[in-house]
């Protein structure tokens, strides 16, 4: 088997980095850039060479959630986007993975929760029981999601920030780092403190 990563910056090295910890041979893993971005990678081939057949998996490995929206839509039909998982990682009974999740070292989901296509759970991510996380969340490093939580979609969680149990986040919403979301947050936008409050 063969992997593909689409993207060669920071994420995606740490991609390749959970592959090498799975036992993957370096040699079987090879990153893919868009056609502009080839030139200023030597170690990256181009979209146009992607392969498209049973034996290579392809992984998202770009933090911003809406470019693995627009990479997915485009490769999903050519591409097995199967999730990717940590061998330090925890997951629960009853955790459903959509395409292209990706759990990074450390992380713990509990139980009986759903991950939503595209999602990027960082470093020490927690989830508790009975969350929903929405397509294309992303998450940094340390991030606490307690019991019983809804994300959007698009949702950007930062580094150690904290959503308090029953809370729901509405779609396009960044948190910042370090911030607690004490309260629903229905409408889009950037939020930061704590407790967590609409900076625009």
């Amino acid at each position: 088997m063969k992997y593909a990563i689409l993207g060669a910056g920071g994420f995606a090295k740490e991609v390749r980095e959970v592959l090498l910890d799975l036992g993957t041979r370096p040699e079987m893993v090879q990153f893919y850039v868009e056609e502009r971005f080839k030139a200023n990678n030597s170690t990256a081939k181009g979209f146009l060479e992607l392969p498209r057949d049973d034996h290579h998996v392809a992984y998202l490995g770009v933090g911003d959630g809406k470019l693995r929206a627009n990479w997915l839509t485009q490769f999903q039909n050519n591409c097995d986007f199967a999730p990717l998982i940590h061998p330090a990682a925890i997951l629960g009974n009853n955790v459903q993975l959509g395409k292209g999740v990706i759990v990074t070292a450390y992380s713990h989901l509990t139980c009986d929760i759903i991950v939503g296509d595209g999602v990027q759970l960082n470093l020490q991510t927690t989830v508790g029981h009975d969350c929903v996380i929405g397509d294309f969340v992303t998450t940094a490093p340390k991030v606490a999601i307690s019991g019983n939580v809804r994300v959007g979609k698009h949702v950007s969680l930062g580094t150690s920030s904290t959503v308090l149990p029953g809370v729901s986040i509405c779609d396009d919403v960044v948190v910042g780092a370090g911030a607690v979301v004490t309260k629903d947050i229905t409408e889009p936008g950037t939020y930061v403190g704590v407790p967590a409050k609409r900076i625009f």
